[in-house]
C-alpha cells in the first residue's frame, strides 16, 4: 500500500478524520511540501474547490460578488466594553505666548503677543 492510501485510510467518506485515527500518529513537518514524498503531497494538495461565492451562486442566489457580501454580512454588533486606560504620554511642546489682558480703571486692554 502507498503512503497516500494509508493516508487516505485516516479520512471518511466526507475527507474528515477519522475519530482517533491520528492519536499514534508520527508528527510530519509540513512546512516544506517539497521534501514530501510525491504520492503525500498530490493527495494533501487535491483539487481547487469551488469559492464560496461559488457556492452560493449554485444554491440558488443570483447577483455579484458584492452582492454576495452583503448576503452574508450580518447586522452591526453591539458597542464592546471599554477598554483599560492606555499609560501617560510624553508633555507635549510648550505653546507660543498667548495675548494679554489688563484691567485698568475699568478698562480693558488686551495685547496680543
Amino acid at each position: 500500500m502507498s503512503r497516500a492510501r494509508n493516508l487516505a485510510d485516516l479520512l471518511d467518506s466526507n475527507g474528515d478524520v477519522v475519530s482517533g485515527a491520528l492519536d499514534n500518529a508520527a508528527k510530519v513537518d509540513f512546512s516544506n511540501v517539497s521534501s514530501l514524498p510525491a504520492d503525500i503531497v498530490s493527495t494533501l494538495r487535491g483539487t481547487d474547490g469551488k469559492s464560496a461565492y461559488e457556492v452560493w451562486l449554485d444554491a440558488g442566489n443570483s447577483g455579484t460578488s458584492s452582492d454576495f457580501i452583503a448576503a452574508i454580512t450580518g447586522p452591526q454588533g453591539p458597542t464592546g466594553a471599554t477598554g483599560a486606560t492606555g499609560p501617560q504620554g510624553p508633555t507635549g511642546a510648550t505653546g507660543a505666548v498667548g495675548a494679554t489682558f489688563s484691567l485698568v480703571d475699568g478698562v480693558l486692554t488686551i495685547t496680543s503677543n
